[in-house]
């Protein structure tokens, strides 16, 4: 996470400033060295402890090529909500029951689902899911098998492109299967397309390329300094001036990329907000592509502006409370909406 273009810098002051002791940092062994190096400039001690896989990890010589090949302890990955809702129809229409987990899921959902797939009793054997299943899910998988091997990204300039999967990543997901102390003594790994397994196993095969910088981005101390000497300046306004004068050890740290925070610098600009208020709330942790969270986001600054308090009940009487079961993709779509507000509202308190 340290690495990512929108919210590495995020990453880089959790692991600089947190108010504590010692820190445990769980991660990839392409990190060790830039962590060593952050941490010893600033006079800290690191001690590295390596874990090996307790299970063996088989790649496969054959694609899955079929939905009708599927198996008890299958678990499909895909990287797009399309493939997800197209896949899990066509498992559910064959008489099987499955499991779905992806990114946009509230938390309490996805450990719900990871229950559900994971009980020895419940009928449900098949999980349908993104990457989302290498981040913090214990799940008892016996074959994962990648529906596909290109992922949506983000560029240095926050573009969106389709590229293939990174070692790391491949590694990742496809070491959820046959983990150590769930019902299967090894795992599986292939794909569903007979033209992806090549790649795969090269993947799988190379060599993990270390993480070289972590992300920046400006403080709100030096934002206030900037903005004394310019009083009459946009917040959007100093964030590009600062990011043009600045000058970063290109050995260690990169400049996260600030389109987000100036979109909603810009969203929020006639709101009356103290500078300090204005720069947290641009901080925020939002998809601006969502427009009812861009909404929800410019009511709670402007109810913040005007001194009102931002009560639970204030909440649920904008965001509609309560809900309906979804009986379309669109209402799961907004119900989704729904969280990263609810969410948005906590990171904000």
């Amino acid at each position: 996470m340290l690495r990512d273009n929108c919210r590495g810098w995020a990453w880089t002051r959790a692991l600089l400033g947190v108010c504590a002791e010692e820190i445990h940092v769980c991660g990839e062994e392409a990190a060790v060295d830039l962590v060593k190096d952050l941490c010893m400039v600033v006079g800290e001690e690191v001690e590295v402890r390596k874990y090996k896989r307790l299970t063996d990890l088989k790649v496969l010589d054959y694609a899955l090529e079929s939905i009708d090949k599927v198996r008890p302890g299958d678990c499909i990955v895909c990287f797009s909500k399309n493939d997800i809702y197209a896949i899990s129809r066509q498992i559910e229409k064959r008489g099987h029951e499955c499991a779905v987990i992806y990114g946009g899921l509230p938390p309490g959902t996805k450990l719900a689902q990871a229950k559900k797939f994971n009980d020895p009793n419940n009928p449900c054997k098949i999980l349908v899911a993104t990457d989302a299943i290498g981040m913090g899910l214990n799940l008892s998988i016996k074959r994962v098998i990648f529906y596909s091997l290109i992922k949506p990204t983000m560029n240095e300039k926050g573009e969106k492109e389709m590229d293939t999967i990174t070692t790391s990543q491949a590694l990742q997901i496809g070491g959820r299967a046959g983990r150590y102390g769930t019902q299967f003594e090894d795992g599986e790994v292939t794909t569903f397309k007979t033209e992806d397994l090549h790649t795969l196993k090269k993947l799988l095969n190379s060599q993990i390329e270390n993480i070289e910088a972590a992300g920046l981005h400006p403080t709100a101390e030096q934002i206030e300094l900037f903005a004394y000497h310019l009083p009459n300046a946009t917040l959007s306004n100093l964030i590009d001036i600062f990011v043009s004068l600045s000058q970063v050890d290109d050995a260690n740290y990169f400049m996260c990329n600030i389109d987000d925070f100036k979109f909603l610098a810009d969203m929020i600009q006639h709101v009356p907000l103290e500078l300090r208020a204005r720069y947290v709330f641009c901080c925020a942790p939002i998809n601006r592509k969502m427009p009812f969270v861009c909404t929800m986001f410019l009511k709670f600054a402007r109810q913040y502006s005007q001194g009102e308090p931002i009560t639970f009940d204030w909440l649920c009487r904008q965001i509609g409370w309560p809900f309906q079961a979804p009986e379309t993709i669109m209402d799961l779509v907004h119900l989704e909406c729904v969280f990263d507000v609810l969410d948005l509202y906590l990171w904000l308190r």
